[in-house]
């Protein structure tokens, strides 16, 4: 999708990524934004209303030591400009690494950048008092001078964010965030898809900073659907807001948290979802509950805990809770022990029965000065009309989409079992449609794979891992780099179709 000339301006507010040699860094623009790349502090109020892939200089700020402001350049200049190709030496065996082949001190590089030398001016100074670089070969003064570059490179690009460089920007940060997504797995998992401008899709992301979220806004363009799951209170859109999509690529997105949605899709369904632990014990929610009481609390019941993997019954009723310490009313049999003694009563004890008359009184006031409050709040509550909420207005609409016309795809990115989400979300996705299940680790999806080969409602069930290894090509020194990605995780790529016209 072309940028249009408005999109094509660096404005107030939107994203950009900035480049300096090889590093790249997203950067949100403010008023009075400034950015540190490296130790370098950089003001970036003079690139607003310039075009995007514009080339601007580092310039040293006046009475300043690492603050720098950037000003508009034609084109950048490479430091390996500096090699005198008629001086070079035939090989580096007489060189020897000990330290003495530079003149110039510490301090005294210090000090040139301090008096706001170009790096190209220090650089060429680096040459001149180096004795050992002229005798070295033409490959060692060029990986001699790239790795001075990039400490003294002096030359900043403004790019417009894409897919391409936001994937490659937040894997090469820190890989465990994007659960090891590369940019080639990513591109695996829209073509397994089958991707369409006008499709309705339906995605479950979870730990991914929202990349592929935004990978399928930006292939619909605003003309499809896309309904967004995700497990936690908050979904992740760091991505997404790193593309500057506009209203009209927003429009086509509706985002709704997953236990929500499901409970509203299937609200007849009989399943457990795991809610939140509490010490060694874990709560369990029931969906199929029709207990006015749960639906209240959320759909937790206090009714089952699973403590030390036991169940136990939790008593719900005051009535069995002897009011003598000790005393528990189990199955209508009484267990007591020994009376306490009145002599050895805590003081707490006798604090309370002299007090009790005052307490009393006390709660009665309260209990008029509530039922005042409550009869209020109910007279208030009968004239306003009732409003929903923002999320339930999408669920509701999430809701209608899916009820009418099936997905056209699914896709999951989770780091937990994908089967119960599985067995829930493919009834939501149409006959002969694609379903894409991104795993990082491999005995979720090994195990998944298993399970889906016994169904009959999927067919073609694929199971690959991603290899890539990048390549140095330059002349007379293509060969592989040495360190490359170990893995690109997991991918399970599958065909929806209708279990009666399977063969048995």
């Amino acid at each position: 999708m072309e940028p249009s000339q408005d999109q094509s301006t660096i404005k107030l507010g939107e994203y950009i990524v900035l480049q300096k040699g090889n590093f790249m860094k997203i950067h949100q623009l403010s008023k009075n934004s400034c950015v540190m790349l490296g130790r370098d502090k950089i003001d970036l109020t003079s690139i607003i209303g310039h075009k995007f892939w514009t080339n601007f200089k580092m310039v040293h700020k006046k009475g300043s030591k690492r603050e720098f402001e950037l000003i508009v350049c034609d084109k950048s200049e490479s430091l390996l400009n500096l090699i005198d190709k008629d001086v070079r030496g035939t090989d580096n065996r007489d060189i020897w690494d000990d330290g003495s082949s530079q003149l110039m001190s510490a301090d005294e590089i210090f000090k040139l950048r301090d008096r706001g030398c170009s790096g190209q001016d220090i650089v060429g100074q680096l040459l001149e008092n180096s004795k050992t670089f002229h005798c070295k070969t033409e490959y060692s003064q060029q990986k001699y001078l790239k790795k001075k570059e990039k400490k003294y490179f002096e030359y900043v690009v403004v790019l417009r964010p894409n897919i391409r460089v936001i994937a490659q920007i937040l894997f090469s940060k820190d890989p465990q965030k994007v659960l090891n997504l590369r940019s080639d797995t990513l591109s695996q998992i829209v073509t397994a898809v089958n991707l369409q401008p006008t499709g309705k899709y339906l995605l479950y992301e979870n730990g991914c900073q929202g990349l592929v979220t935004a990978v399928v806004l930006n292939h619909l363009g605003g003309n499809g659907r896309l309904i967004h799951l995700y497990p936690n209170l908050h979904y992740q859109k760091h991505a997404v807001l790193a593309m500057n999509f506009q209203q009209k690529d927003l429009d086509s997105f509706i985002s709704v948290r997953l236990s929500s949605f499901l409970k509203k899709m299937f609200p007849d369904s009989s399943c457990k979802v795991s809610g939140p632990s509490v010490g060694n014990c874990k709560l369990i929610a029931c969906e199929n509950s029709n207990d006015p009481q749960l639906e209240s609390s959320g759909g937790l019941s206090s009714s089952e805990v699973i403590n030390g993997g036991n169940t136990h019954e939790c008593c719900e009723r005051d009535e069995d809770i002897s009011p003598r310490r000790g005393c528990l009313n189990t199955d209508d049999t009484e267990v007591s022990t020994e009376e306490i003694d009145p002599a050895h009563e805590p003081p707490t004890r006798q604090f309370i029965e002299t007090s009790q008359s005052s307490q009393e009184q006390k709660l009665e006031d309260s209990a008029l000065i509530s039922d005042g409050c409550k009869r209020k709040s109910s007279t208030d509550d009968n004239d306003a009309p009732s409003k929903k909420s923002k999320w339930e207005l999408e669920v509701d609409k999430a809701v209608d989409i899916l009820s009418t016309v099936k997905a056209d795809g699914l896709i999951i990115i989770c780091k937990e079992y994908p089967i119960h989400l599985i067995n829930r979300l493919i009834k939501l996705v149409a006959f002969s449609r694609n379903m894409v299940v991104y795993s990082m680790y491999q005995e979720p999806i090994v195990k998944l794979f298993c399970e889906l080969k016994l169904r009959k409602d999927v067919i073609g069930v694929k199971l690959t891992e991603s290899f890539l290894r990048n390549y140095q090509v330059l002349p007379d020194r293509t060969h592989p780099e040495i360190n490359m990605s170990s893995s690109g995780g997991f991918l399970l790529t599958a065909t929806v179709v209708s279990p009666e016209d399977c063969p048995s």
